[in-house]
């Protein structure tokens, strides 16, 4: 028998519908990869020698599709691309997602093709951008 202050602990996760499950898995890893950009702005400031101004910068030009969160919303649930209301936005968020994503990697890594294009800081805002936007579509 379970005591009564465990199973009224417990009761929320008890009463948990399956079908919230995959929203509760998003909003976790969501959570989750906070710790992984604290380890991020260390990394940018240590390892790429960049200064703190220019870390700030990043961070909020990267983040700026978010102040239109409501605008995006809107626009995407009112124009259907193929046919399909959300099919067709998910793909091109991750596609996004995946570019912003291999330029990050790349300027990581120091390849040369990359680096050549621009310089890393308005590489990471690039990148940044990128991948605020996909998962601001999606």
């Amino acid at each position: 028998m379970i005591p009564v202050r465990v199973k009224e602990f417990l009761q929320p996760i008890l009463c948990m519908k399956m079908k919230y499950l995959p929203l509760l898995t998003i909003y976790f890893a969501d959570a989750f990869a906070v710790f992984s950009q604290i380890a991020y702005v260390f990394w940018i400031k240590d390892s790429l020698s960049l200064t703190t101004d220019e870390i700030i910068s990043i961070s909020i030009l990267a983040n700026l599709p978010w102040s239109m969160k409501i605008i995006f919303g809107q626009l995407l649930d009112s124009f259907k691309i193929a046919g399909s209301q959300r099919k067709s936005y998910t793909f091109i968020a991750a596609f996004l997602m995946l570019v912003g994503n291999i330029v990050t990697i790349c300027v990581a890594n120091g390849y040369e093709a990359i680096s050549n294009l621009s310089s890393v800081y308005k590489l990471l805002i690039f990148s940044g951008f990128l991948v605020s936007l996909g998962v601001i579509i999606q």
